[in-house]
């Protein structure tokens, strides 16, 4: 028997094992799989043994064996559950209950709302590392050695990424001297950057690997970023971002709105070509490649609506409903049972009946919060409210 929980207002929050419905559970599992064929696939092309280099190995192409996206994305509106879901998958990898994810580490959340006002993108990014590069340099100085300064060259790489992308932005004092340094600066660190950043986190997986308790052997990192939908800045740069910061033991994981994306994707490009009002079909079919490049369709995960008899079925609910009197009422919305007149939910309850030939789906979060509202009543000892309980689930679903 499930053991009962006390009863907290709804927030968001990892997701109990008995908390997740048959969708959730799903979604996780072939989350968890996904990870699991990406750390499988990294450790083989980790194993292969380099080639031999020669004294301009630093001047020839940098080519990724075997190259794939490393950008995945939990989709669904707001209040669908996604970020329960990204923190129920963190848990599950700290946890260690599911082998799939054995060789897979996170690292903290990125939370791109609320965006400090002119905050480099790159360099907010790049910050998710710093916890782990700090780690490595005080275990390395607590053994005796001196520390690899993985934190330093972090930083060192935030600030070649902060002149890279906005060398531009700052006014020179306007002589032309001044405006080719400034941009010289601007082309010499963002040239570097994409192969600067490899070789740092080449460094950093290393200096961890050489660890005696290490993560299993091919381990990857997973930076989830929460809220896309909610930035307000250019999604085609997040895009190009996470394109131009990838390692193939580095995986990205996003929540967010995939069709809000895409318009803010469009919206970039319109306004590049200086195209306002409705833009052309060129334009929004170049969006719909570029995210769909950078999210392939395998690493898409939608979210779903759900219902309250859906929950109930799988005891979310923790028997809230089945204590509300009459529950079927609560559940089908029939108006047509003998004690419909005593709570005087003819009227709510007809109207209800709409919904439920709908399934009355609702955005989980709102599901949620409607079960929690219902069992705060039943430990605090509250009087039966019925109406206003199904007066707020009809303002839920539009009723």
């Amino acid at each position: 028997m499930t053991e009962k929980r006390p009863w907290r207002p709804s927030e968001t929050r990892p997701l109990a094992q008995d908390e997740l419905i048959l969708e959730q559970e799903r979604l996780l599992s072939r989350l968890r799989r996904e990870l699991q064929g990406m750390a499988t696939r990294a450790a083989k092309v980790a194993a292969k043994p380099p080639q031999q280099p020669d004294d301009f190995a630093d001047s020839w192409a940098i080519l990724e064996p075997e190259r794939e996206p490393r950008t995945m994305m939990i989709d669904g509106e707001r209040g669908s559950g996604k970020t329960s879901l990204l923190l129920t998958l963190v848990q599950q990898g700290r946890d260690g209950q599911h082998g799939e994810l054995e060789r897979v580490r996170f690292a903290p959340v990125v939370d791109l709302q609320p965006l400090p006002r002119g905050m480099p993108l790159y360099a907010w990014l790049m910050q998710s590392l710093q916890p782990l590069a700090k780690r490595v340099d005080a275990l390395a100085t607590g053994c005796g050695r001196s520390g690899p300064n993985m934190e330093s060259q972090l930083r060192q790489l935030q600030h070649a990424a902060i002149a890279g992308w906005d060398a531009s932005d700052h006014k020179s004092s306007g002589t032309l001297e001044d405006w080719v340094y400034a941009h010289g600066q601007q082309l010499q660190n963002w040239w570097s950057l994409e192969h600067k950043w490899t070789a740092f986190l080449d460094k950093l997986f290393a200096a961890v690997d050489g660890r005696e308790k290490s993560p299993p052997a091919g381990w990857i990192l997973v930076v989830p970023v929460d809220d896309l939908d909610l930035y307000a800045g250019d999604g085609k740069q997040v895009l190009l971002a996470l394109r131009r910061l990838r390692h193939r033991r580095l995986v990205y994981l996003l929540t967010g709105e995939h069709a809000q994306l895409e318009l803010s994707v469009r919206q970039a490009i319109a306004k590049e070509l200086n195209a306002p009002g409705d833009p052309p079909k060129e334009v929004a079919n170049l969006a719909t490649e570029m995210v769909r490049k950078a999210i392939p369709e395998h690493l898409h995960f939608r979210t779903r609506r759900t219902s309250l008899l859906e929950l109930a079925k799988h005891k979310r609910d923790q028997g809230a409903l089945g204590r509300v009197p009459a529950p079927p009422q609560a559940l089908t919305g029939r108006a047509d049972l003998p004690d419909a007149e005593a709570f005087n939910m003819t009227g709510l309850l007809a109207a209800y009946e709409a919904v439920a030939r709908s399934s009355g789906e609702l955005q989980v979060r709102t599901a949620f919060q409607l079960l929690d509202r219902l069992q705060g009543q039943i430990e605090d000892g509250e009087d039966w409210l019925m109406e206003s309980f199904l007066a707020a689930w009809g303002q839920a679903v539009g009723v």
